[in-house]
């Protein structure tokens, strides 16, 4: 199982609780790489975009542009 795979096993567990919800969709994007991101993001709109809109949204506005030089994601120094 992947780390992509396995954010969404977590979030399936956690999903009936906006506060657990919320810390491991953080987590998930903390860990995974810019292109799982983005199927993450896919797949938390397909599944839980009624119910936890307002936390998608604000969650997914924080990732780092992946062309921004100075995101601590792709800051090699």
């Amino acid at each position: 199982m992947n780390i992509l795979e396995y954010s969404k096993l977590i979030l399936s567990r956690v999903s009936f609780c906006p506060e657990l919800f919320k810390r491991e969709l953080h987590k998930s994007i903390d860990t995974l790489e810019n292109e799982d991101i983005d199927g993450l993001k896919i797949w938390c709109i397909r599944e839980y975009g009624k119910d936890y809109a307002e936390i998608l949204v604000d969650s997914f506005q924080l990732i780092p542009n992946q062309y921004d030089t100075n995101s601590k994601r792709n800051n090699l120094t």
